[in-house]
């Protein structure tokens, strides 16, 4: 039996329903001969699944109730229900509404679950490996800090005294450059003064360009002589320190 020779005899075993009635059967039935095709079933094989024609409109027939033995006045007509709750995954068509059959969200198969099941493993094998990591870095942080509290006592004086000598050298060097400026001040005043000879003049103004020479040469340069300092003192903490301080920055040293 073929499709078509199939809707044919449903149709002609339900005729008695009213024609808007049959062509919503059919048009359920046809949206699922398609279904059924397009997972790979044949011709014969969704017919062999619908059954005997027959059979199927002496059920729709009654789902409706349509009682051959009561009068046309009251047979009643209510939507079908074609599977019952033992249906597929397809729920009946709402005839009233005039749509067809609608599918219904698959249920997790095994397969799904297992593949669910071994990711949720996986997932908390994940967790409890990195708390595991967290509670060594934890571990390994509080020994590294008594480690470094230990060289600070040992060597902060060392750095101390590093520090201190950088920075004394930068006073002296800013002190020799106001100084110098003072001098050259002092000398240019000394060789305007009268009574003095030309050649304590011209003594006292070479004093004066030599000092205001220095002088030229370091207070504009306050600045990069302070960051001289501060390159070198922190230069001095990486030397004795550093590893400390890359390890709590996530650092690594070059």
């Amino acid at each position: 039996m073929t499709k078509y020779e199939w809707e044919t005899e449903l149709k002609k075993c339900m005729s008695r329903l009213p024609k808007a009635e049959q062509d919503r059967v059919l048009a359920y039935y046809n949206e699922l001969f398609a279904d059924r095709a397009d997972d790979g079933m044949s011709e014969k094989q969704i017919i062999n699944e619908f059954g005997n024609p027959a059979d199927v409109a002496f059920k729709i027939m009654t789902d409706y109730g349509m009682d051959e033995r009561a009068p046309d006045t009251e047979r009643k007509i209510a939507p079908p229900d074609f599977f019952g709750k033992s249906s597929e995954d397809i729920t009946p068509p709402d005839f009233w509404e005039g749509r067809g059959a609608k599918k219904k969200p698959a249920l997790p198969t095994e397969k799904q679950e297992r593949k669910e099941e071994k990711r949720d493993i996986r997932e908390m094998k994940r967790e409890d490996k990195e708390a595991r990591k967290e509670e060594r870095g934890q571990k390994r942080g509080c020994f590294a800090t008594a480690v470094f509290l230990i060289e600070l006592i040992l060597f902060g004086g060392l750095f101390a005294g590093a520090v201190t000598v950088i920075w004394s050298v930068v006073v002296s060097i800013y002190a020799v450059g106001y100084s110098c400026a003072a001098g050259a001040v002092y000398s240019v005043l000394c060789a305007v003064m009268p009574g003095l000879t030309l050649g304590t003049r011209l003594v006292e103004f070479a004093i004066a360009a030599a000092c205001a020479g220095l002088a030229l040469a370091i207070i504009p340069n306050t600045v990069k002589i302070a960051k001289c300092g501060a390159k070198l003192s922190v230069g001095c903490w990486k030397l004795l320190f550093g590893w400390y301080t890359n390890k709590r920055t996530g650092k690594k040293e070059a």
